[in-house]
């Protein structure tokens, strides 16, 4: 009789297929390549799309300077002339005196209504207040003094100089009266200092002050020998 032969058969686990660290390398690689290109594109179609606003922008600002320039081509401007401010002269509407005897003329303010002109003797006094009464002098008092001496041909500086250490004024300077040279300085009138001025014309010396050099009108001074002049 035969013996049969029992064969005990387990089952086979199944085979897992065997990955190489090679392959995982690759796969991970071809991953990073893949997000770099993803990147790469979408920072180059940003820059595109900015590249192409910026583009349009600039035709935009041009098309408009165009358009400017065009409209001021097209227009017809005028240059704009503006007269310069001219103070108004303030002697316009003044009074004149006028000598025939030293052939001169200035003009004065209508203010100064007390005119005492004994030139024929050598001095004329022009002021606005009465000086034949008595009365309180006012800060607003005006007095313009003027004096015709035969002239010796001392040197113009001299009349000035005379006063500077007595007075302690400043050094005399050149000034034009009339178109001829004098002299600015300081005199003195009742020991006090007023300004002075000297110029000679046909052998004669003036002299002209301002004998209140504190008046509130004092500008009056410099503005009648501004219209002094000679007739002759």
């Amino acid at each position: 009789m035969e013996t049969q032969q029992t064969t005990n058969t387990q089952p086979v686990p199944p085979v897992e297929p065997v990955v190489s660290e090679t392959s995982k390398q690759n796969n991970m690689l071809v991953v990073i390549l893949s997000v770099l290109l993803l990147i790469t594109l979408s920072t180059t179609a940003y820059f595109a799309y900015q590249t192409q606003s910026l583009v349009k922008e600039l035709q935009g600002v041009r098309k408009e300077e165009e358009i400017a320039t065009k409209t001021l081509e097209s227009e017809s401007i005028s240059p704009v002339y503006t007269e310069p401010n001219q103070s108004p002269d303030p002697t316009a509407n003044w009074k004149t005196y006028t000598n025939t005897q030293y052939g001169f003329s200035f003009k004065y303010p209508t203010d100064l209504g007390f005119l005492y002109d004994q030139l024929s003797g050598g001095n004329l006094l022009l002021q606005n207040f009465n000086g034949t009464a008595p009365r309180k002098e006012l800060d607003s008092d005006f007095q313009f003094a003027l004096f015709v001496t035969k002239y010796d041909g001392t040197p113009l500086f001299k009349f000035s100089e005379q006063w500077e250490k007595e007075l302690k004024t400043g050094k005399p300077i050149i000034v034009e009266i009339a178109n001829k040279q004098a002299v600015r300085g300081f005199s003195g009138q009742k020991y006090n200092p007023v300004p002075t001025i000297w110029f000679t014309d046909k052998n004669n010396l003036y002299t002209i002050q301002l004998s209140n050099p504190e008046s509130t009108n004092k500008d009056w001074f410099d503005q009648i020998l501004s219209t002094f002049k000679f007739t002759n």
